[in-house]
């Protein structure tokens, strides 16, 4: 199920009239622009921001997987979530089609924070991503329930550099 941005979106007495209303809540720090960058080393470009279905967060670091390692990196947008939204990671098509894995995890209600991103190359060749370029699309989901508590977990406020499993 996905959110259906025709209609109002309201949570603890907030009310979203827009898809653009619940990203500046969500992103509190982010300009919201739709933005393009070109990655050389994959000869291809990249869409960032505001999508039709989520969100794409960029890259907050220079990033270079030689095959079949692994590496944690972060995003560079702040989440602030909701407590009657949760939202899933998931990988960007054109990377996938690289051989890059963002391993698909849950950002949960109320869960504030800088992302840390699992990365994945599954292919025989380095791949080289940059500061900035777009690496991964949150889908956010609308829940229709609220649980009594919000999101107290030991990741919650995570810094902007990646942080390992704790």
């Amino acid at each position: 199920m996905s959110i259906d941005w025709r209609h109002i979106l309201s949570f603890g007495g907030r009310f979203f009239f827009s898809q653009r209303q619940l990203f500046s809540y969500v992103f509190p720090y982010s300009n919201l622009q739709r933005f393009e960058c070109y990655n050389s080393s994959l000869q291809s470009f990249l869409s960032g921001g505001p999508s039709y279905i989520g969100y794409d967060i960029s890259l907050a670091q220079d990033i270079k997987l030689t095959p079949k390692e692994f590496k944690l990196a972060s995003g560079v947008e702040y989440f602030r979530m909701p407590p009657t939204f949760m939202a899933f990671v998931c990988d960007k098509s054109t990377l996938a089609r690289c051989g890059l894995s963002v391993q698909n995890t849950v950002i949960e209600p109320a869960w504030r924070g800088f992302l840390t991103l699992e990365l994945f190359n599954q292919s025989d060749q380095c791949i080289e991503l940059k500061k900035n370029q777009p690496i991964a699309q949150i889908v956010f989901m609308r829940r229709s329930w609220i649980f009594g508590r919000k999101y107290t977990g030991k990741y919650q406020d995570q810094p902007p550099e990646p942080i390992s499993s704790k």
